[in-house]
């Protein structure tokens, strides 16, 4: 029915009721047949909504999906979709260990017993295996779940990667974040104010961003790259440390998120321009 309504323009009406009750009861139909459903929605825009919902659910309930008896069949599309959220619940050793019971019972001539691999074996689980295995955070594996459930099948990681994963479990100070293996991180982000939406009215910016703990505040220059000079180097970035933290915030109902004294950089209201102290100065100096 699915396929039908999808294919023909003449079951727009049938079609807008079928996705209406997909959605409303979208977790009843994941439990009935998960596997087929996902297979099925993962290219289809028409199920744009659904799939959002259906990844929210899994990542509550990892089981569902991990567990069912269908797994092996899962398409690797929908493996990298849902590896890609930040909120899946479960620890990355387990993720590791069904991604590699997905690919080994995806090929019948793979031995059970891992210790009977060939090399060639292992270059054909890694060939397959390369794109998940980008998404794993190794860094979060424990160094006793490492050589239990990832050093036996050491020949699917970059030598690099098993580098730095020792010097991290042998020299815990030096431990760094995963940057080559991950996209992830162990944290959770919620977007409180994005000025392209929320518009730039300094009172909906404190409406929406006061009182809420800890935040980070991304600003990009026009016409330019965000955040770091070159997209394909990571430290090109700047990081701007805190030496008075009296003077790190300055807060006015009538302005942005505005730092430093005097301000080193504000965002004035219902302006898209940030502005400086040290830009005032000139310019005054300029005109005198």
């Amino acid at each position: 029915m699915l396929v039908l309504i999808t294919c023909y323009d003449s079951l727009n009406n049938l079609k807008k009721v079928s996705l209406e009750t997909l959605t409303k009861n979208c977790e009843d139909f994941l439990r009935q047949d998960l596997i087929k459903l996902l297979n099925f929605i993962i290219r289809r825009e028409a199920f744009d909504e659904f799939r959002k919902i259906s990844f929210e659910i899994i990542c509550k309930d990892p089981d569902l999906l991990f567990n069912s008896d269908e797994f092996p069949t899962l398409e690797k599309d929908v493996l990298v979709w849902i590896l890609n959220y930040d909120d899946l619940d479960m620890k990355e050793s387990e993720i590791w260990k069904r991604l590699i019971k997905w690919r080994i019972a995806k090929h019948s001539t793979f031995q059970n017993d891992m210790t009977k691999f060939t090399l060639e074996d292992f270059k054909t689980l890694k060939e397959t295996l390369y794109k998940l295995i980008q998404l794993v955070r190794f860094h979060q594996i424990n160094g006793a779940e490492f050589m239990l459930e990832v050093w036996p099948y050491r020949y699917l990681l970059s030598e690099s990667l098993v580098e730095d994963l020792f010097l991290c479990y042998l020299v815990p100070d030096k431990k760094a974040i995963d940057n080559k293996s991950s996209k992830k991180t162990p944290y959770n982000f919620n977007l409180l104010f994005r000025s392209s939406i929320d518009g730039l009215s300094a009172q909906t910016f404190h409406n929406k961003s006061d009182n809420k703990g800890a935040t980070i505040v991304m600003e990009k220059i026009s016409n330019t790259n965000m955040l770091v000079e070159d997209l394909s180097n990571p430290q090109s970035a700047k990081i701007g440390r805190v030496t008075d933290k009296a003077y790190a915030v300055y807060f006015n109902s009538g302005y942005g998120p505005t730092f430093g004294y005097g301000y080193d950089l504000g965002a004035s209201n219902d302006s898209c321009n940030w502005k400086n102290s040290l830009t005032k100065r000139m310019n005054n100096a300029m005109l005198n």
